[in-house]
């Protein structure tokens, strides 16, 4: 290992062990699924962990025929575990994919809110809206300044206050804030980092996109009595497109 790795390394242990920080725990809905994640915000540091507690496949719309084969409707999941936000819209994460484990370099574009005077209460804090668009999608937020802090759940950041609700326009992505604490003495479980392999967000793109098209092609026949898993891919020509970041700033490049 050489010494720009460990010190990287144990930055972000010590980033996980070692503070006293705000604490914000939210639900995170992807079409009819819900989890948990929470939000660790180190103010001396400025600095923030979003750790995404559960990641699953969801299975739904199971359908048995004549011949005894039976159809499980899943979604293509990876899990998504831990999201460190850094500065200069930098994010490092955590990605797990056919029992291999990584993390994730993410170079952020910046993202541009267009705030509106427009509010609401939601949970005692006084919220105000902005839109984005996010990598092919686009969203509303409600954010409250009555707790500035710029980093928002999963890869959200730039709001001048916490995230208290933020949806997709399709209804199929959203966070929503549940609780918080302004001053929390919770423990973020300890990671080696050590033993994940870095990669680049444009490579995690690349390897999910092969691993999914390789699962349906492996999954095109089914005998009798066996189980036929059909995934759900909408009418895209990727894995990606259907999932929650459905365009890369690096396809536009390659479309100019």
């Amino acid at each position: 290992m050489n010494m720009k790795t460990l010190i990287f390394c144990t930055f972000f242990i010590n980033l996980f062990c070692c503070y006293s920080q705000q604490q914000f725990n939210y639900n995170f809905y992807i079409d009819d699924t819900v989890r948990e994640g929470t939000l660790f915000y180190n103010e001396n540091e400025d600095s923030a962990v979003y750790l995404d507690k559960t990641s699953s496949i969801k299975k739904v719309n199971n359908n048995k025929y004549d011949d005894g084969t039976e159809t499980i409707r899943a979604s293509f999941n990876g899990n998504l575990d831990f999201y460190f936000l850094k500065k200069n819209n930098e994010v490092l994460f955590t990605y797990n994919l056919l029992k291999k484990n990584y993390l994730v370099e993410d170079k952020l574009p910046k993202i541009k809110w267009e705030l509106s005077s427009e509010k609401k209460v939601i949970e005692n804090l006084i919220c105000y809206k902005a839109t984005t668009k996010f990598r092919g999608r686009n969203w509303t937020a409600w954010y409250s300044p009555d707790i500035p802090i710029k980093y928002g759940p999963w890869k959200f950041y730039g709001l001048p206050g916490v995230i208290v609700e933020i949806k997709e326009d399709t209804n199929r992505f959203a966070l929503t804030l549940k609780s918080y604490l302004l001053n929390s003495n919770s423990m973020v479980p300890a990671i080696n980092l050590t033993d994940l392999k870095k990669i680049s967000m444009k490579k995690m793109a690349e390897i999910t996109d092969e691993a999914y098209d390789n699962l349906l092609n492996n999954l095109s026949d089914s005998k009798p009595g066996e189980v036929r898993v059909v995934l759900e891919k909408s009418d895209t020509n990727s894995y990606t497109e259907a999932g929650i970041e459905s365009k890369y700033e690096w396809e536009d490049e390659v479309t100019q």
